[in-house]
C-alpha cells in the first residue's frame, strides 16, 4: 500500500465530498491501493481509495463493475469516482456489517456460517444472467493482463502458494512456441 504522502492529490470535488471526515487507514485488502475509512458523527461511514500508475486503472474497472452490480448483488455503492493525471480514487459507502475477516479474527468459530455465507452471495453474483454482463474476462485478456502485470513487476512470486510455484513462468511463457520462453 502507499505510504500517504505518495497519495495523489485529491480533487477538489473529491476533496469537498470527505471534508469533516476523521480518516482511519484500512490495512486489509491486496489491491496495492491505498485504502481509508472515513467516519464522523451524523454522516454515513465511507471508504476511500487511491492509486497511481497501473493501479488507477484498477480503480476506475472497480467503480465501472460497483455501478454495474448495484441493485443486482450485494456490493458498495459508488458515491464518487475520479482520475487524474496523478491517480484514481473511488469513494464507496460503507456495506453494513463486519467483514469476513474481521469475524474470523474474533470468532474463529463462525468459519462455516461465514464460508457459507460467502458462497450464497457468490451464487447470486455468479447466477446474473452473463449476457447483461458488459466486461470481458475472455481468457485471453486475462493472460495479457497477467503478462501486463509480471512485465510490470507488480507480481510478488515469492508471496505464491506452493502449489502454485511455476505459475509465474507459465504465465510469460503460454502460448509461446516451445523453446522461446
Amino acid at each position: 500500500m502507499p505510504a500517504p504522502d505518495e497519495r495523489p492529490a485529491l480533487p477538489p470535488a473529491m476533496r469537498a465530498l470527505v471534508a469533516g471526515y476523521d480518516v482511519t487507514p484500512a490495512t486489509a485488502g491486496e489491491s496495492g491501493a491505498s485504502v481509508v475509512r472515513l467516519h464522523a458523527p451524523g454522516r454515513p461511514t465511507c471508504y476511500l481509495k487511491s492509486a497511481t500508475g497501473e493501479g488507477a486503472r484498477a480503480i476506475v474497472d472497480e467503480a465501472e463493475r460497483l455501478h454495474w452490480l448495484d441493485g443486482r448483488a450485494g456490493a458498495p455503492s459508488v458515491v464518487a469516482v475520479a482520475s487524474t493525471p496523478e491517480g484514481a480514487f473511488l469513494l464507496t459507502a460503507a456495506v453494513a456489517g463486519a467483514s469476513a475477516r474481521e469475524r474470523l479474527s474474533s470468532r474463529a468459530s463462525d468459519a462455516e456460517a461465514i464460508a457459507a455465507a460467502l458462497g450464497r452471495h457468490l451464487g447470486v453474483v455468479h447466477a446474473l444472467p452473463p449476457g447483461d454482463c458488459p466486461f470481458d474476462a475472455a481468457p485471453t485478456l486475462r493472460l495479457a493482463a497477467a503478462r501486463r502485470n509480471v512485465a510490470a513487476g507488480l507480481v510478488d512470486a515469492s508471496d505464491f502458494d506452493d502449489d502454485h510455484i511455476g505459475t509465474f513462468r507459465a504465465i510469460l511463457c503460454i502460448d509461446r512456441p516451445r523453446g522461446e520462453g
